[in-house]
């Protein structure tokens, strides 16, 4: 019984720190598919090969890292031509740490050395993959540390580079994989499911208005400054309907947390009275 409510208080906890602030974004996107984010070991490798197409985007030929020791990281140089070659190990890029850590430094590697000739929304986008695949080694290393069911998902930091998943192992995976009944699966932990839904959702989109609003009332918005007045009178009343949605919505989780931890209280001291 203890345990239980350590664990519903700190599921409160957590609930509630994700509802001190509400964020949200317009993006402006070509091709919209209005598929549903699929299983997390899917949508980590969808996530990998979004990120992979930016680099070709860009003219980043990969190849000579991709493949390269870890010990030779410090003279990491990924170098911009286009057209870029295909990343020649494509049909072998796994769903672990090791692939966000050489997304990471192939990222970093391109800001250092190609700032010159890079868009300021490339660089942005680079900077997001930078910093999103610092979060996913964080994400996974957590997942084994804590023997998180879906860690046999995905390569940890001390497997062997490309020993992770690839589609066609999650497409016809082992018994009990992401293909068959989920009945019984334990649902992926909150903070790593809302985690890689927004950078699941976000990809390599550029993100040309964003709202955040705090808990104590203090309102931020950027615009991008490219977007041109016909743009914007388009754009702004759209933003502002997402906004006053979310409010709505951030409202009715507040309501939600207060009668969740009413009914954790009562129940405590129930079960003191007895």
């Amino acid at each position: 019984m203890a345990n239980r409510m350590r664990s519903l208080r700190s599921g409160l906890t957590n609930f509630g720190s994700d509802l001190l602030n509400i964020e949200t974004n317009t993006i402006l996107k070509n091709g919209i598919t209005a598929e549903k984010m699929p299983l997390m070991p899917h949508a980590i490798l969808d996530l990998i090969f979004e990120y992979l197409e930016f680099f070709q985007s860009i003219g980043a030929d990969l190849n000579p890292i991709w493949n390269d020791e870890e010990s030779k990281r410090p003279g990491w140089i990924v170098t911009l031509r286009k057209p870029a070659p295909p990343l020649d190990a494509s049909d072998t890029v796994d769903n672990g740490w090791h692939t966000f850590d050489r997304l990471r430094w192939c990222a970093l590697s391109v800001l250092i050395n190609a700032c010159a000739v890079l868009t300021d929304d490339q660089s942005l986008i680079l900077e997001r993959i930078r910093r999103s695949s610092d979060r996913m080694k964080g994400i996974i290393s957590q997942m084994h540390t804590e023997g998180d069911f879906w860690a046999q998902f995905v390569c940890q930091p001390g497997d062997d580079w490309k020993k992770g998943k690839v589609r066609g192992e999650l497409t016809a995976p082992p018994e009990g994989g992401p293909q068959g009944s989920t009945g019984d699966w334990p649902l992926p932990k909150t903070e790593h499911m809302l985690a890689i839904r927004k950078m699941w959702d976000v990809g390599t989109e550029v993100v040309v208005m964003q709202t955040v609003i705090q808990v104590d009332g203090d309102v931020m918005t950027r615009i991008q400054r490219s977007l041109t007045r016909d743009e914007l009178e388009r754009i702004l009343p759209l933003h502002q309907q997402m906004v006053e949605t979310g409010v709505r919505q951030w409202q009715t989780l507040f309501d939600l947390l207060a009668r969740l931890i009413g009914d954790l209280g009562k129940a405590v001291f129930d079960g003191l009275g007895r």
